[in-house]
């Protein structure tokens, strides 16, 4: 990985070996690369954490999306940020709303392997979420149900700012011809997420998420859609279809509250 590729996508690595995008303006967020470790248990994945900023994560309630391979968003209340370090949600999204009122700083995280990580930062709104997006999420309406959730809390999507994680690229993801039909019944832009290459079909769930998006009010300018592959790209990720099931990376984004 060259310097000057870094420096194009505004990415660095840091000592304790994440990728983090280097970009002032947003929420401090990132990925965590195959060279933290594996197998980590919980404890040992939030220490990662307070490598990164020892004073916050004394100050953070940390927020895990276990995702249940679905559509279901949950919404985390001001109510909700207890005295406990570290919660699960079972969901395959988690949105939060800041304020005033909020005196703990959130952070919110999803453990991925293949499917795609989308982080969402708005700091003047004081909104972020994570989201898991897999083809099953993607064909049951998990974005849809995201946007529902998000225009309840008043939040303005063009002045949102979203941020794909490392998945796996579409040219590796095959899927299977009934999965590319059903695709193509429900979705009339299918051509822009689905292709085939002689018999095999192929999903990019990158290039999905970006066209639903955008439909949906987010700002072209505002999607961050990062050329990582988690299959490709054997040094840095996990990945699920390469074999690696027990492992995975994990997205997060603070409230930097």
């Amino acid at each position: 990985m060259t310097k000057r590729w870094q420096k194009i996508l505004m990415i660095i690595y840091d000592k304790s070996k994440q990728i983090f995008l280097k970009r002032g303006l947003l929420n401090t967020h990132g990925f965590t690369t195959k060279l933290s470790g594996a197998n980590l248990s919980l404890n040992e994945r939030l220490s990662l954490f307070k490598k990164l900023n020892p004073t916050l994560y004394l100050r953070t309630k940390y927020f895990v999306c276990q995702q249940t391979h679905s559509s279901r968003v949950v919404t985390l209340k001001k109510c909700q940020i207890s005295s406990r370090a570290k919660e699960f949600l079972k969901a395959d999204a988690i949105i939060f709303q800041g304020g005033s009122m909020c005196q703990k700083s959130v952070c919110l995280s999803v453990y991925t392997a293949d499917c795609l990580p989308i982080l969402l930062s708005s700091p003047e709104q004081n909104f972020i979420a994570v989201i898991h997006l897999g083809w099953q999420g993607s064909r049951g309406g998990l974005l849809q149900n995201l946007i529902l959730s998000i225009k309840a809390l008043k939040i303005d999507l063009s002045k949102v700012t979203v941020i794909f994680g490392p998945s796996i690229n579409g040219s590796c993801y095959n899927i299977p011809m009934s999965r590319a039909l059903d695709f193509k019944t429900k979705y009339k832009n299918y051509s822009q997420f689905i292709f085939s290459k002689g018999t095999k079909y192929y999903l990019s769930l990158s290039a999905f998420a970006f066209y639903q998006l955008i439909k949906m009010g987010f700002k072209p300018s505002l999607i961050n859609w990062r050329m990582f592959c988690t299959h490709c790209q054997e040094k840095y990720f996990f990945s699920y279809r390469r074999g690696t099931r027990a492992q995975n990376i994990i997205s997060y984004i603070y409230n930097n509250a």
